[in-house]
């Protein structure tokens, strides 16, 4: 997935992201789902990127972040 306009606001990017994401096979959406969040953060400027990535940690995950997106929506939406 390429990154996203980088004048864009973090809201504006999570939803172009939701709507990429969404066209996507059922089969290749389940393949990409537990990376979802890393490949979110990928979209966004780098600055953008670093105030999110400490936001979303979660030490519980292999990935030390969020593995539920649930959460990233109400991050991106505070």
């Amino acid at each position: 997935m390429e990154t996203l306009d980088k004048g864009m606001k973090v809201l504006d990017v999570f939803l172009a992201f939701e709507s990429r994401f969404g066209r996507f096979s059922a089969r290749d959406q389940a393949i990409l789902t537990p990376d979802k969040v890393i490949m979110f953060l990928r979209a966004m400027d780098i600055r953008d990127r670093k105030d999110l990535g400490v936001l979303l940690e979660d030490t519980t995950t292999k990935s030390a972040l969020t593995d539920t997106w649930e959460n990233v929506w109400d991050i991106v939406t505070r």
